[in-house]
């Protein structure tokens, strides 16, 4: 690899604020060439509309991407230097003629040869021939105003009833300065350019950086007088241009590209009247279509992948939740690999749910699980599964809601379980459901019987467990039960999940059982007005003697747990 020495090794984007390595901005020079042309014809436009992003890291004046072909290499050299009468800096190289001078004499130099000056006269000719055309000038001055600093004298100037075109010959190397200069002038002015060369190679390393420059810029076209188009002319007694002109094609799925030529004339040109530029074929937008094209092939065969491995995966959930159910074994012992491990994203979750239906048409098979008490390890395992979406709320077993058929027709050891696997699962009270819990709690029961204290009981349990969030919470919440319901006890002035008679048989009984949460408990005895209460009560002083042992030895308190008290009772926080 050969190591190119650049004057300017680094620029500075004003508009990113990056600095940017010439040598790997221009890396892989021949296959970007059409990328760095694009850019060299854009930096000069900023140039001359003092429009400026891309300037000297030393200086911070504009630099212009200039560029040389190379006989050693089959890429050209492409650099930035500083554009003439730019101030003085560090690096800015010099020469003995002028940027300016070298301009004029090599492009008004190219125009007072024979060979320009006889393309110029029979372009002009073959334009008079044609009846459509109302004028036809060589040379002519050509200004906006009558009296105006700006003016250009085009080799020929056209003027059809509709339009007018200037035609340019090219035959050196013009500064790329001149071919902008020359386009933004007519642009701005309502006239259509055609750069007119004497001939073009189809071969990229005989196509001169003014060529490049050219049809970069104009959808791959070149417009030539060759030999060829005069004869041509000659014939058919018009003016006829050889144009040549990418055409793009997709060949195994790659956008490949082949020159191809074309004898037209001007009126087989499209005009575009808003940006003043024009075409014979639209290479541009011919590229850009295939590239979608080929985009949407791509994406076509890489969603087909995706969905064939998803199908695999999600095959092999259900294969995995088959077993499961049919054996009924703890997961966790079971030796096989979890395969909904598989599913990661929300995609993935969503058509695994649409596969299993426990959300509509399958979810009676969950519930059912519920009521008959089958498949207890696969029933938890699928509460526990943040993936797998059941919907129960709706289900009907005979003429019970499920919600029903645990709180009436379960134990007390399988109801928690079957609340605690039901809320997991997200499940979400109806209007019928808060009756029903609404109905279990009296606080007018004495709360003697059995019944009476199982009614409170699922009451509170219910209601603590569904004002939970997460999944943990929610199965944490049978640890901590009788804690639970010593608070809400306190809350709501009724004796929760206890045989106690009196609130201070309560209390005793929790500062010498529960005494990591006594801190929380003595908070909650004062928030709630039963402090006092208790105290009254206290006729032999026991009490009173528990709370003053507790507060002199106070064991560590477990703070485990606080969020999920904070949850359930927000006025103790």
């Amino acid at each position: 690899m050969i190591n190119i020495q650049r004057t300017i090794e680094t620029i500075l984007d004003l508009k990113t604020g990056k600095r940017i390595e010439t040598a790997v901005l221009f890396e892989n020079a021949n296959e970007r060439e059409q990328e760095i042309f694009i850019l060299r014809t854009e930096i000069e436009k900023q140039i001359q509309t003092q429009e400026i992003r891309y300037v000297c890291l030393y200086c911070k004046k504009p630099v212009a991407l200039r560029g040389r072909k190379s006989t050693s290499r089959e890429s050209p050299t492409f650099y930035f230097s500083h554009p003439y009468r730019s101030p003085d800096c560090i690096i800015k190289t010099t020469s003995n003629l002028t940027e300016e001078e070298i301009r004029c004499i090599k492009y008004n130099g190219a125009k007072e040869t024979a060979e320009h000056e006889g393309l110029k006269n029979m372009i002009a000719s073959y334009l008079r021939l044609d009846k459509n055309i109302n004028e036809v000038f060589i040379e002519k001055t050509y200004k906006d105003l009558a009296v105006s600093k700006n003016w250009r004298r085009p080799d020929v100037m056209a003027i059809l009833p509709d339009k007018k075109i200037a035609f340019e010959i090219q035959l050196s190397t013009t500064f790329l300065s001149v071919v902008v200069a020359r386009t933004m002038f007519y642009q701005q002015r309502g006239v259509f350019l055609i750069w007119i060369f004497p001939h073009f190679s189809v071969e990229s390393d005989m196509q001169r950086f003014t060529q490049k420059d050219v049809f970069y810029n104009n959808s791959f076209n070149v417009y030539v007088f060759d030999q060829d188009a005069q004869d041509r002319s000659g014939k058919v007694g018009e003016l006829i241009l050889s144009c040549f002109y990418k055409e793009h094609y997709l060949e195994n799925e790659i956008v490949n590209s082949r020159w191809v030529k074309s004898y037209i004339g001007i009126y087989q040109l499209s005009f575009n009247s808003e940006k003043y530029s024009l075409h014979y074929y639209d290479s541009s937008e011919r590229k850009n279509m295939l590239e979608a094209e080929l985009k949407k092939i791509q994406d076509n065969r890489l969603q087909l992948a995706r969905k064939q491995d998803l199908d695999q995966r999600i095959n092999a959930c259900l294969e995995y939740l088959r077993e499961l159910y049919k054996s009924d074994l703890d997961p966790s012992s079971a030796g096989k690999f979890n395969a909904l491990t598989l599913i990661t994203s929300e995609e993935d979750i969503e058509d695994l749910n649409n596969q299993l239906q426990f959300t509509s048409e399958k979810a009676a098979v969950i519930a059912n699980l519920f009521v008959n008490g089958s498949k207890p390890r696969f029933l938890r395992f699928i509460s526990e599964q943040d993936k797998i979406k059941v919907r129960l709320e709706n289900v009907n077993i005979g003429y019970k809601s499920l919600l029903e058929h645990i709180v009436h027709d379960q134990t007390d050891y399988y109801f928690e379980q079957s609340i605690t696997m039901l809320f997991q699962m997200g499940y979400r009270l109806t209007e019928k459901d808060y009756s029903l819990i609404d109905s279990l709690y009296d606080k007018h029961n004495a709360n003697y019987t059995d019944y009476e204290r199982q009614c409170i009981e699922r009451w509170a349990y219910i209601s603590s467990v569904k004002s939970l969030i997460t999944n943990d919470q929610i199965y944490q919440i049978r640890s901590i039960k009788r804690v639970i319901f010593s608070f809400m006890s306190l809350k709501y002035g009724l004796l929760i999940g206890f045989k106690f008679s009196s609130f201070k048989q309560l209390s005793m009984n929790f500062l010498e059982y529960y005494q990591p949460y006594g801190k929380l408990y003595l908070h909650a005895l004062r928030h709630y007005s039963r402090y006092e209460e208790h105290l009254r009560n206290d006729k032999n002083g026991k009490l009173k003697n528990k709370i003053q042992l507790f507060q002199q030895d106070c064991p560590e308190q477990n703070n485990a747990n606080d969020e999920l008290f904070y949850i359930l009772f927000p006025e103790l926080k």
